[in-house]
């Protein structure tokens, strides 16, 4: 296939360097400014959000310890059209990081790409002796968008194949093509190749998957250059719980049902606790066991 139909879709990484600095590198490069500080994530004590702050659209995450002892251990996450970009910067300003999660993809924009594409999945799974395939599909609404994917979650690699254009419209992006379908491969280095993984570039990655290297050699040679959408709109509070509502509205009406006795209200009051002070599932176990 065409290499420059492959594509970073997320890129994550750890560095050893001044948490300001790499801030205010990040910051001059992409010419963004930090939108806001908040608690860490992933173990991590604090957090800095950089982005535009005309459109509030963000570009990366960087984390950081607050024990002096981990004063120099960095954590990079970036996503989506801005990865390829990080990645960049990162093995520019710090080649020495190492990789932690990277996810490297390929689009086609073709009437029923799902059908043919998934099922091919599904026999090269099978012939390299994948155990887990798991399908994500709505069967009541066929314009949610499918997901096929080949590996585990817990495994160092893991191919999906969605329907991009349809997941995001349900996101409210009204412009995406209800055509336009993703392959995706995940990869969680190990340990002990983390850091050669800062040295390959995304056709590197793909080739290190033979499931990968398979959905490349069959239909990347029919993708184009990555996919854009509209990232100037930022979706309002109500359009965000509403994609919220419409993606996860089934498991919102069991959990009301099996915890709440079917009192909306009641799951009101709990919904608004834990969102009140970004709590998680143990603050959310914590209060149900109180309830009763």
């Amino acid at each position: 296939m065409n290499t420059d139909s492959l594509f970073f879709d997320w890129y994550e990484a750890t560095l050893e360097a001044d948490p300001n600095s790499v801030i205010g590198q990040l910051c001059d490069d992409l010419d963004v400014e930090m939108l806001l500080q908040s608690k860490g994530m992933h173990g991590y004590d604090h957090c800095a959000r950089l982005g535009s702050s005309q459109d509030g659209e963000r570009t990366c995450d960087v984390l950081w310890y607050a024990d002096p002892a981990k004063a120099l251990q960095v954590h990079v996450i970036s996503s989506g059209a801005n990865a390829s970009r990080i990645a960049d910067l990162l093995r520019c300003h710090w080649p020495q990081h190492k990789v932690s999660r990277v996810d490297v993809s390929f689009d086609l924009v073709q009437p029923r790409a799902y059908e043919r594409i998934a099922p091919h999945m599904l026999a090269v799974a099978r012939l390299h002796g994948l155990k887990s395939a798991p399908c994500v599909e709505d069967k009541l609404d066929a314009e949610a968008g499918r997901s096929q994917y080949a590996g585990s979650p817990r495994s160092v690699r893991q191919v999906i194949g969605y329907e991009k254009g349809k997941q995001l419209r349900t996101q409210g992006v009204a412009d995406a093509d209800p055509d336009w379908f993703r392959v995706e491969l995940t990869t969680r280095p190990q340990s002990k190749h983390k850091a050669r993984y800062a040295t390959l570039s995304p056709a590197d990655i793909a080739a290190e998957s033979p499931v990968m290297l398979e959905l490349c050699t069959a239909f990347g040679p029919a993708a184009g250059k990555r996919q854009p959408y509209s990232t100037g709109h930022t979706n309002s509070t109500v359009e965000s719980v509403g994609a919220m509502l419409k993606q996860y509205g089934r498991v919102l009406r069991e959990f009301i049902g099996n915890h709440c006795g079917g009192d909306v209200h009641h799951f009101g009051v709990i919904l608004a606790s834990v969102a009140s002070t970004g709590g998680g599932s143990a603050e959310l176990l914590s209060l149900l066991e109180g309830s009763h």
